[in-house]
């Protein structure tokens, strides 16, 4: 699964381009699989495709192209982006990983580019901390109120939506709002989507909160235009398919 293209760019912006063509060249794709599970087949490798239903070997390993490639989904990466997409690092996080386990010296950066990188990386674990307690709250608030058959209970009803939906996607409750979390690739909430749920006044009359939607502000860790709802729960069946 390919990152944001912004992402990538960012990150790449962040290293020198002699360095990354250092780790390129050095990382080979080939230790990075197990040994055991690579068949050889002439000058190269053949191994079970992770990007799609794969019953037979069809990921072929280029040692000498230092790359892999599927000749069934037809997807194709070297060992950075094997990094990326199997353990959910970010472009510039991969580069790194591998020059330490090659021995390449990371680079000299700027002290005060260095300096907001590192910033913006801790405000990004707080928020991550902050929005993982925030999400666990709100699932438990939703809980007391499916089981009480409250307010959110019987606007999921309306929608068609069942308890086990709720919980499947693990929606939560705050302030009479249903609260939809959005996480990234690897099902961490990065912020919320909010919706008013309707209530019944004194007089029987349904009432909502205003605005109606409502989502979590822009920052560090909320980049909306990054993420896409659901696309976690979907990760795996994407990576099958190549699409």
């Amino acid at each position: 699964m390919n990152r944001p293209a912004a992402a990538a760019h960012g990150a790449a912006a962040a290293l020198p381009e002699p360095f990354i063509a250092a780790v390129r060249e050095r990382a080979r794709i080939s230790d990075l699989l197990p040994a055991s599970e690579l068949r050889r087949c002439g000058a190269i490798f053949l191994t079970t495709c992770p990007w799609h239903e794969d019953r037979h070997p069809s990921l072929t390993v280029h040692p000498g192209r230092n790359r892999v490639h599927c000749f069934v989904c037809n997807r194709g990466t070297d060992a950075i982006g094997w990094l990326q997409d199997r353990q959910g690092l970010t472009f510039q996080e991969a580069v790194l990983e591998l020059a330490g386990r090659y021995g390449i010296p990371a680079p000299a950066v700027d002290p005060a580019a260095s300096a907001r990188l590192q910033a913006e990386q801790r405000e990004r674990q707080r928020l991550l901390h902050w929005r993982a307690g925030l999400w666990q709250r709100f699932q438990e608030e939703l809980a007391a109120d499916l089981a009480a058959g409250g307010p959110a209970s019987h606007y999921l009803q309306q929608r068609g939506l069942t308890a086990d939906t709720a919980r499947q996607w693990r929606l939560g409750l705050h302030q009479g709002r249903l609260m939809l979390p959005i996480c990234d690739g690897q099902g961490r909430c990065c912020g919320f989507s909010g919706r008013s749920v309707p209530r019944l006044d004194a007089n029987g009359r349904s009432t909502e909160a205003t605005p109606k939607y409502r989502n979590s502000r822009a920052d560090a860790l909320f980049r909306r235009q990054e993420l896409v709802f659901g696309l976690d729960q979907a990760a795996a069946t994407i990576r099958r398919s190549g699409d």
